[in-house]
């Protein structure tokens, strides 16, 4: 079966809502052991329209010609299906990281083109603080036989029993490179190369959730995400890693073969933020110079050109 990856309907944000409903009440044991840990596959094709609305919602120039996860739709059934297996509790899980990695730097989206999607289960690992641990999703997109781009997220979830926490680490200690990311001071902010001032719209976590199908309430519903004590909506850690790359192409005219992103905090829904870049570190910030997302990148637009009029010769 080959999935169409184009914006939701309304039978499709009712399916999610029932699904998202589901996984909140759930009871299944948690079974963090590996050999719980599935493998989801499935062929895709991207419309020309699907393209087309994704540039509406993340503002590139080009709707072909940039660097978007326009396969996020799938990610999205990929993550309800691996974590339900596992038993982790959905109410308590975060997205801490996520990498993209371009293993064809020359690779581009074609509409209607069929590829190839494989998510695993790659680790779990305990996190600083009893009972918290990390899940690593790995996301290869294939073409064919061959590996175009490699895609990782990395997920904080609570609720790890002391007696499975304390064997999580007897086997490696806590990943400790997150610890504290919310409190980190901007390393930018009188040190960068370019500045570039963007707007998070208000709808942006509505659109977005209508083409990856990531709807949480959190970042569609400014009510409810003011229930979890935020200001307002915010949008998904995805959809920020999409706007960086989008103003790391469009603004700084930089072609990412790689970049990963971690979130410190949430981008609120109608609020302006700044993209700073120095060298082959970014961040995003707010007004007030508070870090929001940072990381850092590899920049092919060199090698990228030179393997282009290659190919073409």
């Amino acid at each position: 079966m080959t999935v169409i990856v184009s914006p939701l309907k309304f039978i499709g944000v009712l399916q999610y809502s029932l699904g998202f409903m589901r996984s909140m009440v759930q009871n299944r044991p948690l079974n963090l052991a590996p050999d719980n840990w599935m493998t989801y596959t499935t062929d895709f094709k991207i419309p020309a329209q699907t393209f087309t609305e994704w540039q509406k919602a993340i503002g590139n120039h080009d709707p072909i010609e940039n660097r978007n996860t326009v396969y996020c739709a799938i990610n999205t059934q990929a993550f309800f299906t691996c974590v339900s297996r596992l038993g982790i509790d959905f109410k308590t899980i975060m997205h801490l990281a996520s990498e993209v990695h371009f293993r064809d730097i020359c690779f581009q989206f074609e509409a209607e083109r069929t590829y190839h999607y494989q998510a695993r289960i790659v680790d779990v690992k305990p996190f600083p603080g009893h009972g918290r641990g990390i899940l690593e999703i790995e996301v290869q997109i294939l073409d064919g036989d061959e590996v175009k781009l490699v895609h990782v997220d990395r997920l904080f979830f609570r609720g790890v029993p002391s007696a499975v926490y304390e064997k999580m680490v007897a086997q490696k200690a806590p990943e400790a490179k997150y610890n504290g990311m919310s409190r980190r001071a901007s390393a930018l902010a009188s040190n960068y190369e370019s500045r570039t001032l963007f707007h998070v719209g208000r709808k942006l976590g509505v659109q977005y959730g209508m083409l990856s199908g990531d709807l949480n309430p959190i970042h569609t519903v400014e009510l409810v995400s003011r229930l979890f004590r935020h200001p307002g909506s915010f949008i998904q850690g995805l959809c920020a890693t999409n706007l960086v790359l989008s103003l790391l192409k469009d603004s700084c005219g930089l072609d990412v073969g790689r970049m990963e992103a971690i979130f410190a905090s949430p981008l609120f829904c109608g609020q302006n933020y700044y993209l700073l870049v120095e060298g082959s570190r970014f961040e995003v910030v707010d007004d007030h110079n508070h870090v929001k997302v940072f990381g850092d990148f590899e920049d092919c637009s060199h090698l990228r050109r030179l393997m282009g009029s290659q190919r073409r010769g």
